[in-house]
């Protein structure tokens, strides 16, 4: 692995990153520099144990940023000046603090695991659209079509009707099997598969 500048990666210890940390560690002439971020007293988002364990396992440089209340605070004004939009995605303020931390640290370029949960069906909404073929495609079109219109009517008079989602627009039967699917509420169905991300 050759840079012309100082290198590193984001690793949370899930799958993706850690496969980046053990792939780098092995092409490269030094140790990488790893970073890791948690929020303070978010137990169930925090990844630095997974994260110490492949640190220690590749002989890393590893450095990790807690972030709490007040530092999501003090992000907010320079995280909107950067990303120049609204942007909602409370992600985002750990992202910017592990960044931070990673240029301050003298990494110039950073390897991330973006991007295997969204191809590998890792979320739990993806789960359930993996499988909705055969848990509501199938058998609403083996309904006779009276009873598909029926549903239909169902639901548009339901809030199922206010979904956003395209394809239980063209399924109302997934529509009822979604629901609630409204703006006010977001729920979601039960995990079908887990995943360690």
């Amino acid at each position: 692995m050759m840079s012309d500048v100082p290198y590193g990666a984001f690793l949370s210890g899930g799958v993706d990153s850690s496969l980046n940390v053990a792939l780098m560690a092995e092409l490269a002439d030094r140790p990488v520099s790893t970073f890791s971020v948690a929020i303070e007293g978010d137990a169930a988002s925090d990844e630095l144990g997974f994260a110490r364990a492949i640190a220690q396992k590749y002989g890393t440089r590893h450095h990790e940023v807690v972030i709490g209340e007040q530092d999501f605070l003090d992000y907010l004004p320079k995280l909107a000046w950067h990303q120049d939009e609204p942007l909602a995605d409370p992600v985002c303020v750990p992202l910017h603090a592990i960044s931070e931390a990673a240029r301050l640290s003298g990494t110039k370029v950073v390897q991330v695991g973006e991007g295997a949960d969204e191809l590998f069906a890792g979320y739990t909404s993806y789960a359930f659209f993996s499988d909705f073929h055969r848990r509501a495609w199938r058998p609403y079109q083996v309904l006779p079509g009276m009873l598909r219109r029926a549903a239909g009517r169902l639901t548009t008079r339901t809030n199922a009707s206010y979904c956003t989602i395209p394809i239980l627009k063209q399924c109302p039967l997934a529509a009822v099997l979604w629901m609630p699917c409204t703006p006010t509420s977001t729920r979601m169905p039960p995990p079908l598969v887990s995943s360690s991300g």
